[in-house]
């Protein structure tokens, strides 16, 4: 089979085959990091009608300003390190007082640490010398800590977008998961992650002990997730979501079983 395809007949073969299998991926399987069509946006019509948000990656503040679009009683709050990106939104968030954008990274302590401000949109705490940018310390904070400074009993939705520092973030904020403080969260997986040495597996370990359902996001409804190492891939990256247990009990999420969604397959 080999000797048939690796031919100048059968490679256009293999070529249509891989153009297809990476489109199901991208669409059928949803490994896709586009808000508008991922089911991010769709993710938002679940919250309450004056939610509090936290947004952690704000970057452009993409996802942020469709929840003011769908919820236009809202509070958020912002984490965006990145300077570049600071100076970017500014001019949108003039006039815009539902949003408090705060320049500080999102970890598992309080601490200062290297920040590469790639000034496209991928800056990160994870990545090496940013081409086209520039690298600078950064303040970091503990999710846990600042709900506690502020008084925050519920945060409905916890998105976050870290370039791959997404697991640290979410460890920070290990209190409020144990009392079910957030509804809903959601962080992405993708290439980033090998940077920053951490397992897919060790998200769903962190978890294991949490009131929380963990869930693959589709457009539209939510898949059930069980880790299998299949799902340690980096090359197209997909949304995860996780649901505390009294915020599935009011039973209007709409979940579907999917098949080989990450974990069915066992080895």
């Amino acid at each position: 089979m080999q000797r048939v395809f690796w031919s100048r007949c059968g490679l256009p073969l293999v070529s249509a085959y891989t153009s297809f299998a990476r489109r199901w991926e991208y669409v059928v399987m949803n490994r896709s990091l586009r808000a508008e069509c991922n089911g991010e946006y769709w993710l938002l019509s679940l919250l309450p009608p004056a939610p509090l948000i936290i947004d952690v990656g704000f970057n452009e503040g993409r996802i942020s300003l469709e929840a003011l679009r769908q919820r236009p009683e809202a509070r958020i709050i912002g984490f965006e390190p990145a300077r570049s990106m600071q100076r970017k939104v500014t001019a949108t968030l003039a006039d815009e007082s539902r949003i408090e954008l705060l320049p500080f990274a999102v970890s598992n302590g309080r601490m200062e640490l290297d920040f590469c401000d790639s000034s496209d949109g991928c800056s990160s705490l994870v990545g090496g010398q940013p081409v086209g940018g520039e690298k600078y310390r950064v303040q970091t904070i503990r999710l846990d800590d600042f709900a506690d400074e502020r008084g925050y009993s519920k945060i409905e939705m916890l998105k976050i977008d870290a370039e791959g520092y997404d697991l640290p973030a979410l460890e920070g904020a290990e209190r409020l998961l144990d009392r079910q403080a957030v509804d809903m969260f959601s962080f992405e997986h993708n290439m980033p992650w090998i940077n920053s040495r951490r397992f897919l597996k060790d998200a769903w370990d962190f978890l294991a002990s949490k009131p929380y359902s963990m869930f693959r996001l589709f457009n539209g409804f939510l898949a059930p997730f069980r880790y299998s190492h299949h799902a340690e891939r980096h090359d197209l990256g997909c949304i995860y979501v996780g649901v505390s247990r009294s915020r599935l009990g009011q039973g209007d999420i709409p979940i579907r079983e999917f098949p080989d969604v990450g974990a069915a397959v066992r080895s």
